[in-house]
């Protein structure tokens, strides 16, 4: 396994041009996980959900890897909690 740290990156997605980056990104041979580091004091894994899903879609289309092998992880800094929300588990993946 190996890190990849990316300053910025623009990419067209949905007609739409999108730029940022991601906190954190694992990359394998045959999937990936995005790690998305949260302030909140009180997490709500579920507030997060839309943004997960366009970040999971820009990595698919950034690596060529399906949205599905896509895993996603918030960790909520104020608690030392992390959710493990896997591209199953959104109905969007597939998108």
């Amino acid at each position: 396994t190996f890190d990849l740290d990316i300053d910025r990156e623009r990419i067209l997605l949905d007609g739409e041009w999108l730029s940022g980056a991601f906190d954190r990104v694992h990359l394998f041979p045959d999937s990936a996980r995005i790690i998305d580091f949260k302030t909140d004091r009180t997490p709500n894994p579920a507030a997060y959900g839309a943004q997960l899903a366009t970040y999971r879609k820009a990595l698919a289309r950034l690596t060529g890897l399906p949205p599905a092998a896509i895993a996603c992880e918030l960790v909520f800094t104020a608690t030392a909690e992390h959710v493990l929300l896997p591209a199953a588990a959104d109905p969007r993946a597939e998108e």
